[in-house]
């Protein structure tokens, strides 16, 4: 076996960290690589925290002294300005002559640092979240009984008397309680919606005369960057529009004396790192980002920016439109973020995982693979209203014809009377399951193929309907159409 001899200083010149030998009589340094020459010019014979530190003294987080010492090696942090952060290292290095000297190694791990906090905050995010969502119900409950007996009080009185005075006033309460509790429901990412197929940029752009008009009211100005065909999101207007009047006017607050927004949309790439940091799927996004030149914030507000009822307003008015803004965005998917620099601003990161694009084109390849000139029909049965409307759109977005059923039952009556050529199906529904339904159609129409939706496909249940094609809950829009296009081109 042949050994391989490599010299010193070529491996240390390949580091991307700045790495510099120190003389630790002195503090002089030595020897540095090519990445410390670079970002640091010369530095030979110089010490070490003038050259590097720009300090007139040694370092206070320095510890050569004790590496020297114990002879181990040693590591510390160091906070820099703006948010920045350096690690920096000392090892022991016995030279030929024999004097010992220090190996100092500085790793730039702002980034890291953030993923970290990152990842704090979507646990801590996740947590308050349940905890939030357990309270909103018991409240909900509460007010019921509270908002029953109120009302049942008052139809019994007619009068106008101190007590029916106080009933009123109660029920008053009860109903600011009940909107408080709505409010709180968005942060939850249970709140009821109408989703559909939508351009962030035109979402947004129908939004910019009350926006300039806010803006113009704090004398700020709005620059707008809204390419046209960005992609295609899940979501619904009315809660993107709350997102970003919440944002802009955030954003107007913070500029008492006037400045400027931009408001953008554009396609970004969530590598897997950042994605398991933000506790979302790697992948392609929609993001839309709100910048001001404002007053900026400091690191902990920034930390509990999102938290409900957290506010730095005066009189301490209940902080709840940032908390909506993450638990709709949440609910879709996406993730919010925010980045902040006192005295120059701060950015709001809002992004939705972009659906593939959806082209009329899938039908005209089943055409051509079936030799068939007709617009498939496809029959989508789903219970719940806002699953069965997006699967819809997407289906329609691609080219098919779609008709819709909410249970088993409702299915069977327009397969009497339509002609229908495919059917997708929950697996669990009121009055009829999937797995009822789809018996019945293998047996009444067993030339239309059936693509079963659920969330508990499972070995198990392969195994039990091998026949059967199952989409796992949750799918992209992309996964949905290739599933249909496979099955019908059979």
């Amino acid at each position: 076996m042949t050994t391989k001899h490599y010299d010193a200083q070529s491996l240390l010149n390949s580091q991307p960290e700045i790495v510099t030998v120190i003389d630790p009589a002195d503090y002089a340094v030595q020897f540095q690589n090519a990445t410390a020459f670079k970002k640091l010019g010369d530095l030979s014979g110089r010490r070490c925290y003038e050259g590097i530190a720009k300090c007139p003294a040694p370092c206070s987080f320095c510890k050569m002294p004790e590496t020297l010492a114990t002879g181990r090696s040693q590591s510390n942090e160091v906070p820099l300005p703006n948010d920045q952060f350096l690690l920096v290292q000392w090892s022991c290095a016995p030279t030929d002559d024999g004097p010992v000297h220090i190996i100092e190694t500085i790793t730039d791990v702002t980034e890291r640092k953030r993923l970290e906090r990152s990842s704090r905050q979507a646990l801590k995010m996740d947590a308050l979240t349940r905890l939030a969502g357990g309270v909103v119900q018991d409240l909900n409950n509460l007010l019921t009984v509270l908002h029953g007996h109120t009302h049942a009080l008052l139809e019994e009185s007619s009068r106008a008397d101190e007590p029916t005075i106080r009933l009123h006033a109660i029920r008053d309460a009860c109903d600011r309680a009940a909107m408080l509790a709505h409010k709180l429901t968005a942060f939850t990412h249970h709140q009821a919606s109408n989703p559909g197929l939508l351009n962030l940029s035109e979402a947004v752009s129908r939004l910019r005369p009350p926006i300039d008009a806010m803006a113009q009211r704090y004398q700020a100005t709005v620059t707008w960057r809204l390419p046209s065909d960005p992609g295609l999101i899940i979501g619904e207007q009315r809660q993107i529009e709350r997102i970003v009047l919440a944002l802009v006017h955030n954003a107007c607050e913070a500029m008492p004396g006037g400045g400027s927004i931009t408001v953008s949309v554009h396609a970004v790439v969530m590598t897997q790192e950042l994605a398991l940091a933000q506790g979302v799927p790697a992948g392609p996004y929609i993001e839309m980002t709100v910048a001001d030149t404002g007053q900026g914030m400091m690191p902990d507000i920034l930390e509990r920016l999102f938290e409900p009822f957290f506010t730095t307003k005066p009189g301490g008015e209940a902080g709840l439109s940032l908390a909506m803004v993450y638990g709709v965005v949440r609910q879709y998917g996406g993730y919010v973020t925010a980045t902040s620099t006192v005295g120059k601003g701060s950015v709001f990161h809002v992004a939705f995982p972009q659906c593939p694009p959806l082209v009329a084109s899938a039908p005209d390849a089943i055409h051509e693979a079936t030799g068939s000139s007709e617009t498939p029909e496809i029959l989508v049965v789903e219970d719940d209203e806002d699953v069965r409307r997006i699967v819809g759109d997407v289906l329609r977005h691609g080219g098919f014809n779609v008709h819709e059923a909410g249970d088993g039952i409702e299915a069977l009556e327009l397969l009497h009377g339509a002609s229908i050529s495919f059917v997708v199906t929950d697996m669990v529904m009121p009055r009829m399951t999937g797995l009822q339904l789809i018996e019945r159609v293998e047996h009444l129409y067993p030339s239309i193929p059936v693509l079963l939706m659920t969330a508990f496909a499972g070995e198990g249940l392969m195994g039990t309907l091998p026949h059967v094609t199952m989409l796992a809950k949750p799918f992209k829009p992309g996964d949905l159409l290739a599933a249909v296009h496979k099955i019908l081109t059979r």
